[in-house]
């Protein structure tokens, strides 16, 4: 029989989550798919669980000079709705799902999932966020790149939840989002691929294609350096590695990442 736990604080959860292994359930947007094996969903959730979509500590939208913090209970339209966070972002969010999934479905939720086609995780990539994660015994701040580190594979410990992320402030003069799918939203994604002109050059993360997000510092340089457009583009080839699947086949993938990678680099020129 699954149990159910609804503390009534953040220090409340972090302590029965120190004592049991519990399953976090904030939006379930995600977790009710794998609970009723709906759209072919191979990984079962089983197991007792701990509300949390209720913690006020976990809702929050705050800046500093240098980011944006953002708890990991706010909602898909809440972030959407602040404007207070940056156009690049709240565009991402705000072609993610429908209106009724974005008003349960929180950020937090969409990060810790891992699943390769999360599309906020191509932005998180792209902005160098960090993500803060909390225990009874303290607190880790780890980057985006060190917490997602498979396919539904993440660096949370079990006694831990997620707190929130910390979007670097950038100085954005340009960029280009475009989300690939069977239609504009509530869908998953066969493509989602971001690239954004900042102080110190192009910044370029694409998602839904391998199992984790590809962003290459290298090949962002090569490109910042004025290098040619063929070393570039067979470079990114070289480090798209998916395969074919119900979304999509590989080749096609390939090919809308390799337009999207020349329409950039033609409109940076």
């Amino acid at each position: 029989m699954v149990e159910h736990y609804r503390p009534k604080n953040l220090t409340e959860a972090l302590e029965w989550m120190a004592e049991r292994k519990l399953i976090p359930v904030a939006g379930g947007t995600d977790l009710m798919i794998r609970a009723r094996n709906w759209q072919g969903a191979s990984r079962a959730m089983k197991g007792d669980v701990v509300y949390i979509q209720h913690l006020e500590e976990l809702k929050f939208i705050t800046e500093t000079e240098t980011d944006y913090h953002i708890g990991a209970g706010v909602t898909q339209a809440q972030f959407y709705d602040c404007k207070l966070l940056p156009d690049y972002a709240r565009e991402v969010v705000g072609q993610m799902a429908t209106p009724a999934i974005r008003n349960a479905a929180t950020i937090g939720g969409n990060i810790v999932n891992a699943a390769s086609v999360a599309d906020l995780l191509p932005l998180l990539y792209a902005a160098d966020a960090q993500i803060v994660l909390k225990s009874r015994d303290g607190q880790r701040v780890l980057p985006i790149q060190s917490f997602e580190i498979g396919k539904y594979m993440t660096a949370r410990r079990e006694d831990e939840l997620m707190f929130e992320v910390i979007l670097p402030k950038l100085k954005i003069k340009k960029y280009l989002y475009k989300k690939m799918g069977q239609r504009r939203s509530s869908i998953l994604s066969k493509v989602s691929f971001l690239a954004i002109e900042v102080e110190g050059g192009t910044r370029i993360a694409i998602g839904a294609v391998n199992d984790t997000v590809v962003r290459s510092k290298e090949l962002e340089k090569r490109i910042n350096e004025g290098g040619g457009v063929k070393s570039v583009l067979d470079g990114y080839k070289a480090l798209l590695n998916g395969s074919d699947d119900k979304r999509s086949t590989k080749r096609y993938r390939e090919r809308v990442v390799i337009n999207l990678l020349m329409k950039w680099m033609e409109e940076k020129r």
